[in-house]
Parts: C-alpha cells; structure tokens; sequence
C-alpha cells in the first residue's frame, strides 16, 4: 500500500507506485486525510486523480480511509506499506509512523529512497502561480490539475 495525501499526486508517487508494482501483485493508492494539512483538492479530486493514474493497471487499486493507516491495514489484511524517502527529515518522520504501525498491526514499512524532490507542496505552489507543472505531475492528471488552474 502507498498511502498519502496525494494533494496532488506527482512523479515522485508515480516512481513509488512504480516500485511497489515490481514487488507486490496487488497495490493500493489510499487517500489519507491529514487534519493537521490544509487542503488544496477536495478528497473527490484526489480520487479521481489517483483513478485517472490507476487505470492503466489490472492490480492497482484505490481507496480513502479517515482513520490510522494500521487500522486500514488490518481492515484489508495489508501487510506492507510502501514510503518515499526525500531527506533526513523525512527518514525521521516516516520511521516514528512505521515503528508505531509495526507495534501496532504487525505492519511492515518500506523506505525507498531516490524519490523525485517535488513535494505536492511545490506543485502547488507552482500550479497557484501558473507556473507549468508539465515535468512534476504524471500525464493521466495534468488536465485534471490544468483545470483547477483555470487554463
């Protein structure tokens, strides 16, 4: 599983959900809602972002969940759950989140690293001031995302 935010989703989701594929014969893209992150697409349009990327794939599902990513994960008898890695700080975050979910639901972590640097938080920035986002954001979305910026 690759949970997120996905606000929205961008190359560096792409390049997990990449990897993940080459390991796992069932993948899930799940919306996680972040209160303490204040949202720019609605959960419906991240949905549907994350459905336009999926469809191309027979094994990749998607999903949004309110609650703990371990309750999720116990729900749907996930074991594995896939994150990005971008800096130091990151490393620090995600592996408090993976010792908890581990404790928790017998729930594995896997860090991969060599993820694209844009955050969802740059594409945003880029995509509020028109910037072209062409290069950070895959082409299943772009027209979903070009639409928001009124273009």
């Amino acid at each position: 599983m690759i949970t997120g935010s996905f606000d929205p989703f961008t190359c560096g989701h792409q390049y997990l959900l990449d990897t993940a594929r080459r390991f796992f014969d069932t993948v899930y893209l799940t919306v996680f809602i972040n209160s303490e992150k204040a949202e720019f697409f609605s959960r419906s349009e991240r949905l549907d972002m994350l459905k336009a990327v999926a469809a191309k794939y027979k094994n990749v599902y998607v999903d949004s969940y309110d609650g703990l990513v371990v309750d999720w994960c116990r729900q749907n008898n996930v074991r594995y759950i896939v994150r990005g890695v971008r800096s130091p700080d990151d490393y620090e975050y995600e592996k408090a989140m993976a010792e908890y979910n581990y404790r928790e639901g017998n729930v594995v972590t896997l860090f991969v690293n060599g993820v694209n640097e844009i955050s969802s938080r740059e594409v945003r920035k880029r995509l509020k001031s028109g910037e072209d986002i062409s290069g950070l954001v895959p082409s299943e979305i772009l027209s979903l995302l070009r639409k928001k910026q009124g273009i």
